[in-house]
């Protein structure tokens, strides 16, 4: 993919462009999230589709905004879309990039002609909770054993490791159909 930049509505958003034939896709991520995060994605849709990911305002490569609302979103896709001419296309939405895609397609169904959502909630609001900011600058956090691990966390803000998600990865006795920690997680 490759990166560029358009101007809309004034600001300056990146997108990555998977570039191709094949029919627009345009891939929008959760907070926090990147165009490339749809890298592989491109590559498994490609020859038939053209995948393209915006970087929405304030994440990446794209202008700052003091205005992050989903409004605010909302009408630089609807803004990007039609700048492209690549619309009608099929919108893809992860997360908060879901909640703009609904938004998007109720707002501006002739921009889109398929839509495709994510893990995304109905709505993207301020939290209600006093502290919803995740303070993850000192990521990732080690520990020689799980109870360490726990130790750290008590009293502080972050997430309980008790939820637990079932695994397939294999433990050091070697079984895979095991319970484990959410923070324990291998990759594979």
């Amino acid at each position: 993919m490759t990166m560029e930049t358009v101007t809309v509505r004034g600001r300056r958003l990146a997108y990555a462009d998977a570039g191709g034939p094949g029919a627009p896709v345009l891939a929008l991520h959760g907070h926090f999230g990147r165009a490339r995060a749809f890298a592989g994605l491109a590559a498994a849709l490609a020859p038939e589709f053209r995948v393209i990911a915006l970087e929405q305002r304030g994440h990446g490569l794209s202008a700052h905004a003091d205005d992050m609302s989903p409004d605010a979103y909302v009408a630089d896709a609807a803004a990007f879309v039609r700048a492209t001419g690549l619309g009608p296309l099929a919108l893809l939405g992860h997360s908060m990039g879901g909640v703009v895609a609904f938004q998007l397609a109720a707002r501006h169904p002739e921009l889109v002609r398929a839509l495709i959502i994510e893990e995304a909630g109905a709505l993207n609001r301020r939290p209600e909770v006093a502290h919803p900011v995740l303070d993850v600058r000192d990521w990732p956090r080690r520990a020689p054993t799980l109870g360490a691990a726990r130790w750290r966390t008590a009293g502080s803000r972050t997430p309980a490791t008790s939820w637990r998600a079932p695994s397939n990865a294999p433990t050091a006795g070697g079984s895979s159909s095991t319970t484990r920690p959410w923070c324990g997680r291998r990759k594979h």
